[in-house]
């Protein structure tokens, strides 16, 4: 990273968890968790207030999960990423959770965790019941998908995907109209 664009930020919206991140050369990452009983859309401003970004020209880029996983989770964070790119032109950067979980794990066999019993695979991309994975492969957890691994991941690899969603299954979403 060069000398005055050293920082990146990553946000984490598609699991159980919101995270946010910062990350600088060489020093620790400032790493935010939101708790999970609250609302995402409530924390997520203000867990990325709490960085504490004072020179927004050092951010290099923002790097966001685009799933596969929590469907309004997903929105959430590429809106933010989006949103804060486009007022401080930054260049925003989506990365995939299954990118993710393999750089994290070393593994190429992955799932990422859809509900209790169903899972995202690729190869092609699909839902798979737990009893239909292969023995090998490797089930996400959150802490693979954290903003932490997330930010890493985008320095150390510069390895993305398009910023926008990656839906594998249907909203669970049912709208009524009445007249």
């Amino acid at each position: 990273m060069g000398k005055n664009q050293d920082l990146i930020i990553a946000i984490q919206s598609s699991g159980d968890a919101l995270s946010v991140c910062l990350l600088q050369d060489n020093e620790s990452p400032v790493l935010l968790c939101g708790d999970p009983s609250l609302r995402q859309s409530e924390t997520l401003a203000p867990m990325l207030a709490q960085l504490g970004v004072s020179d927004w020209s050092r951010v290099r880029l923002i790097a966001a999960g685009v799933g596969p996983g929590s469907f309004t989770g997903i929105r959430l964070g590429l809106a933010a990423a989006q949103g804060l790119g486009m007022a401080r032109d930054i260049p925003v950067h989506g990365v995939s959770n299954f990118d993710l979980v393999r750089w994290v794990t070393g593994r190429e066999n992955v799932a990422v965790r859809y509900n209790n019993d169903t899972f995202f695979a690729d190869n092609p991309p699909r839902v798979v019941p737990r009893d239909e994975l292969p023995q090998d492969v490797i089930i996400q957890d959150e802490t693979h998908i954290r903003a932490d691994n997330l930010a890493r991941f985008a320095a150390q690899t510069g390895r993305f995907v398009p910023a926008k969603p990656l839906y594998i299954a249907d909203a669970k979403v049912t709208v009524k109209c009445t007249k």
